[in-house]
């Protein structure tokens, strides 16, 4: 309906965004991602209630393998990194502001990190790489039956949200890469995190922020990553009440 190429042969990041955008003016609905591999740059969903995103069976989305255009956090916005001063790359898909949104599959998200490692390398430890998924302000949010690969950086970022529910879902990246955390809750009040599966050699889940409390992570296999990670990294964090059960971690 929007003109986005399923062959992956072109961008689709301005059709995708349409689509989106459409969803955002309805304010609720349901957004179809079809079968088919789209390649695109950074996209932007905000401010609906009640929405779910549902992949279906075959969609496959391909971040754009060129940091050329890709856009760079303002210094207003999260300016200098914690330990360099090299802006962060915008996240690839990002949800904001949200109430009662759902991202379902099956689908696949390929981060394409093996570019992004190589064109930006991390040898000043601030590492700008965009995360693969961000959500921040969101009441409400369930995403199950995703699979997320190789992701530049954190693959599911998850911050100053509430009611969060991450099930069956696959985070899949090489275990050289760095800083490739599947799930990051940060200032997040109640999580339930199961029935995951991780491979990769960083935190698996990663609590930190002032505020976090209420976290379940269980039922879930870990492979070559650290596990469960609490204020790993931060000068300020308080986060309570996390209970981790029942995995499998190799």
């Amino acid at each position: 309906q929007y003109g986005a190429d399923p062959s992956g042969r072109t961008d689709a990041t301005a059709a995708i965004q349409s689509a989106i955008d459409a969803l955002q003016k309805a304010g609720t609905g349901t957004l179809l991602i079809p079968a088919g591999t789209f390649v695109h740059g950074p996209i932007v969903l905000s401010s609906v209630h009640d929405a779910t995103v549902r992949f279906a069976e075959g969609a496959r989305l391909h971040a754009r393998r060129s940091k050329s255009g890709w856009p760079r956090e303002s210094s207003a916005s999260l300016g200098a990194t914690v330990q360099g001063d090299r802006p962060n790359y915008v996240p690839w898909c990002t949800f904001k502001n949200c109430q009662n949104l759902t991202l379902e599959g099956p689908g696949v998200l390929e981060g394409g990190g093996d570019y992004w490692w190589a064109a930006v390398p991390n040898a000043e430890e601030d590492n700008p790489r965009p995360y693969m998924t961000s959500f921040s302000g969101i009441t409400g949010l369930t995403i199950h039956g995703l699979s997320l690969l190789n992701s530049p950086h954190i693959h599911m970022k998850i911050g100053s949200s509430s009611q969060v529910e991450v099930s069956s879902c696959i985070f899949n990246t090489t275990y050289d890469a760095d800083n490739t955390d599947a799930v990051g809750l940060s200032n997040v009040q109640g999580a339930h995190v199961h029935h995951i599966l991780v491979h990769n050699s960083d935190d698996c889940v990663h609590a930190t922020g002032v505020g976090t409390r209420d976290i379940l992570v269980e039922d879930s296999t870990f492979m070559g990553g650290h596990g469960l990670s609490i204020c790993g990294g931060s000068e300020h964090c308080t986060v309570e009440n996390v209970l981790f059960r029942n995995h499998i971690m190799t």
